[in-house]
């Protein structure tokens, strides 16, 4: 006789959604915990940082930055000014500093793959790798001169799991169906790669992609999203539809298809 062991629903809840021991992202963070070891953590150097962002003038071990940056006192100007220099040193100062920027996210990075399995399913382990892959992708090529670049950076992450998704649900469906059947929309239709599209080719800032995302696609209020930036709802409408404005022209003039 076996006894089957009942979890109540919030051991459920957390069994499911934390990462397992093989996904990139608990790797990432076992890597993380190792750069920031004593007795030689690996720190930041954050002297040369304007004082009125008021983040320590000193050598930051890793560990402590990321405690910094999560809090809700950091505003958002010292936050930009510390991921600027962090992706700058994962560009040009060798492995370890990847794995930095990838640990410093890890919080931002875990909830976005975890609200993509709970709400659309699929492999764990694959959300996982392919957050991680978009958000480095990101770290290696974003335009450093973007303000909210940690949100961007996230962004782009879970931007990549959610194309993986959608794209498997597109395949799973072209396979179901008979050749009588009408054909899955092609994936190049896909808003999330439109925005993505628009960024690249310079129609829209990843700021202004990150906003028209989030509240036209993921059904957040411009309100909440005004109150994490810290700027007055209306602006922020406006801002949204002038850059929905500027898709519209470069999607008739041929810039984006």
């Amino acid at each position: 006789m076996t006894t089957e062991t009942v979890l109540t629903p919030a051991e459920d809840r957390r069994t499911r959604t934390r990462p397992r021991p093989g996904s990139a992202l608990r790797a990432a963070q076992r890597a993380f915990h190792l750069l920031v070891q004593p007795p030689v953590p690996l720190s930041l150097d954050c002297r040369d940082f304007d004082p009125e962002l008021g983040i320590p003038a000193a050598i930051v071990p890793l560990d402590q930055l990321q405690q910094i940056l999560l809090s809700a006192d950091t505003s958002y100007a010292a936050r930009d000014a510390v991921w600027r220099k962090v992706c700058r040193a994962a560009r040009e100062w060798g492995p370890q500093w990847v794995v930095a920027a990838a640990g410093l996210a890890l919080p931002g990075l875990k909830r976005a793959a975890r609200e993509l399995y709970e709400e659309y399913g699929g492999d764990r382990d694959d959300i996982d790798s392919e957050v991680l892959t978009g958000f480095l992708e990101a770290v290696r090529g974003v335009d450093l001169d973007s303000d909210r670049l940690a949100a961007a950076l996230v962004w782009r992450g879970r931007r990549a799991g959610h194309r993986l998704i959608w794209a498997d649900k597109q395949h799973r469906l072209a396979r179901s169906t008979t050749q009588e059947s009408q054909e899955p929309r092609p994936l190049y239709g896909h808003p999330d790669l439109l925005l993505g599209r628009a960024v690249a080719r310079g129609v829209i800032t990843v700021s202004q992609a990150v906003l028209i995302a989030e509240t036209r696609l993921e059904g957040a209020s411009v309100e909440t999203v005004a109150d994490r930036f810290g700027r007055p709802a209306q602006a922020l409408r406006m801002v949204r539809r002038r850059a929905e404005l500027r898709i519209v022209a470069a999607l008739r003039d041929g810039t984006l298809t």
